[in-house]
């Protein structure tokens, strides 16, 4: 019953069901499965990344271990350190400071749509389902905050965009031919400016749309 209850939050995380955030904050039995969400889908985006080569490429046991094992658990470590950026730079939510454990529920699972990245295998469109997994996991986490942390949109928007221009700026900084010691499509050295160009169109929608960078910094100051 339990176990079907879990299947049942993670699939209305995977379809965006926004309400699924408030139910896994306020409930302390989805801590350890929350935690393992991230886990699974950072290692389908690092595998992703390694079917990819091979069928474009060749592939080879160094280059399994250095980019779907070593690579993957970098991605999720510079993940953790995204949400850390998330949760020191949100604070207090409505008067109230947020319990780690309850932030971790709720953050934890936003990572689902990663999951997505495992399809980069499929000839012609693989770099491109990279993209979007890449992008639906930023759009999760801001949902997230957002619904289930009960951030203000433009708090929401902004504290994730700080913590996704460490994950996906270090990323490609620690890729080389040698050593793709990176998941997914960082893999690849190039990707270094699609992220940056990434990066900067999140930035001016959310400029746009939630207040620009003088607001960023009123919302750091608070």
């Amino acid at each position: 019953m339990e176990w079907d209850i879990r299947r049942t939050q993670l699939a209305k995380t995977l379809s965006f069901d926004v309400s699924v955030y408030r139910e896994l904050r306020h409930d302390p039995r989805a801590t350890l499965p929350a935690l393992a969400v991230p886990i699974l889908a950072m290692f389908g985006f690092g595998l992703g990344g390694f079917l990819w080569f091979v069928v474009e490429m060749e592939g080879s046991w160094e280059f399994f271990w250095k980019s779907a094992i070593v690579g993957s658990l970098l991605g999720l470590v510079f993940w953790f350190v995204w949400m850390g950026v998330v949760y020191l730079l949100l604070g207090h939510v409505d008067g109230e400071r947020m319990e780690p454990s309850e932030f971790g529920r709720v953050m934890a699972p936003a990572s689902a749509p990663l999951l997505l990245g495992f399809f980069m295998f499929i000839p012609e469109i693989n770099f491109g389902v990279g993209l979007v997994a890449v992008g639906l996991l930023f759009t999760s986490c801001v949902l997230a905050a957002q619904h289930g942390l009960g951030a203000s949109p433009q708090k929401a928007v902004w504290a994730n965009l700080a913590g996704f221009a460490i994950w996906a700026a270090v990323l490609p900084m620690i890729v080389t031919t040698e050593n793709p010691f990176a998941p997914g499509i960082f893999v690849f050295d190039w990707t270094g400016d699609i992220m940056v160009n990434i990066y900067n169109a999140f930035k001016q929608i959310s400029e746009e749309f939630g207040g620009g960078i003088g607001q960023f910094e009123q919302f750091i100051g608070e």
